[in-house]
């Protein structure tokens, strides 16, 4: 045999090997992920989601520690784990990388694998890569719903010999699944430690209803107004196609709108968030007379009758003046939303027997059917003829009530009508 032909055949082999070495690490090491994604959805606690997310990502590039350094709310990066290469913490103070490095893949969102820092072609060592001896460093962003909220780093005094490509691809994996645990684990911590106090942090919330107003109220109330503008400045030289138009653009504008502070409602009864503070009132002056305002004109746009029979007694009861007004604002809109043709009636009678005051609401609406009635606590409740009708506001309506003990009973049948009883208490 031929020298050249033994040296072909030796690198055949090797090649034939390192081909199943790398198959057989990238297998490996994909199988280490998997293992990691399988960890850290057993916990939302942050500690443990930083410390399963830092062992295998160092394990993953063999590096000899590793950092995970998280944004604050300004933005900057700030020390939250370090680990050596055998999991033991590394105090804070230990904490010496290379922070052009962890700067730069954070700003850019893409990873950056250093191997042979010390001695790039055309590349100048940093002062902290010269001074800590790094030879091998790999880092990775951590991008949470197109946020960055984060980078994983480690690094190596010795050469990994792994390939660039691999190494990347695979720790890019690992950094994609952590990211989104991270974020979830942050978001627990969060509401953890507002409940330790017994709330959800205010700031958050009032983030959140800003944002909202912002983003949906603001430029809905724009769309409102200028159909509203259309309709005045045209008047009668409309076509009735497009007034029609314009009156579907308000009216889904007003329903959007109305449906966002029922959902906020409802998550503010759901997270605990709402402080309750009854107090003794005049029900007819501070609730039914101003819902019985608010909503009269749109009774009378549909030619409703809309009116109000009580006698002269006195009608004080205790309850929280907020949530009460919510209470009968939706069951007013309820009652006039799904009544095309007829009458809303509130009625008030006070029960001296037995000390309560009862409120009636009565309509000529389209009706509740019986299946959804024996199941109202938790069935949506809907009506064919109005599509996007979820219940919201009724069952909001029934927790309202339940707070401020009140006694709520309905009754309704199928295209004829609904009526829904209160019984306040009466001082």
């Amino acid at each position: 045999m031929k020298f050249s032909d033994f040296k072909n055949g030796l690198n055949k082999e090797f090649t034939f090997n390192s081909k199943i070495n790398t198959a057989d690490r990238r297998y490996r090491d994909l199988d280490s992920i998997l293992t990691v994604v399988k960890n850290i959805n057993s916990t939302i606690v942050l500690e443990d989601v930083l410390a399963i997310v830092l062992t295998h990502a160092i394990e993953i590039s063999r590096a000899e520690r590793g950092f995970i350094v998280l944004a604050d709310e300004s933005g900057n990066l700030e020390f939250k784990l370090g680990l050596d290469g055998k999991g033991n913490k590394l105090p804070e103070k230990y904490f010496r990388i290379s922070q052009s490095v962890a700067d730069d893949v954070f700003t850019t969102g893409k990873s950056r694998f250093i191997e042979g820092a010390q001695e790039i072609e055309g590349h100048i060592p940093t002062k902290s890569i010269r001074e800590l001896s790094l030879q091998t460093i790999l880092c990775a962003p951590l991008i949470a719903d197109n946020t960055k909220i984060g980078v994983i780093y480690v690094d190596n005094k010795k050469f990994t010999n792994v390939k660039n490509r691999e190494i990347t691809f695979t720790f890019e994996i690992l950094a994609e699944h952590a990211s989104s645990a991270i974020r979830n684990a942050q978001l627990f911590n969060k509401i953890r430690g507002a409940k330790k106090k017994s709330e959800i942090s205010q700031d958050i919330k009032m983030n959140f209803m800003a944002q909202m107003s912002h983003e949906v109220r603001t430029p809905l109330n724009t769309i409102i107004n200028f159909s509203q503008l259309l309709k005045e400045e045209l008047r009668s030289d409309v076509p009735p196609e497009i007034k029609s138009s314009l009156d579907l653009i308000e009216s889904s504008g007003m329903r959007i709108i109305k449906n966002f502070d029922l959902l906020l409602n409802m998550a503010e009864l759901n997270t605990g968030t709402y402080e309750f503070k009854p107090k003794i009132m005049d029900l007819f002056e501070k609730i039914i007379l101003p819902v019985f305002n608010e909503y009269k004109s749109l009774a009378w746009d549909k030619k409703l009758e809309f009116k109000i029979n009580r006698g002269t007694a006195s009608l004080e009861t205790e309850g929280d003046e907020y949530t009460l007004l919510l209470l009968f604002s939706n069951l007013v809109s309820n009652a006039i939303k799904f009544t095309v043709s007829g009458s809303v009636e509130i009625k008030i009678t006070p029960i001296k027997e037995i000390n309560k005051i009862s409120v009636e609401l009565r309509d000529t609406g389209i009706g509740i059917s019986s299946e959804f009635l024996e199941n109202l606590s938790i069935q949506n409740v809907a009506a064919s003829n109005y599509n996007g009708t979820t219940g919201i506001g009724l069952k909001l309506a029934m927790k309202y009530a339940e707070m401020n003990n009140v006694e709520f009973n309905i009754t309704s049948q199928k295209g004829l009508g609904t009526s829904i009883t209160l019984l306040f208490n009466s001082l």
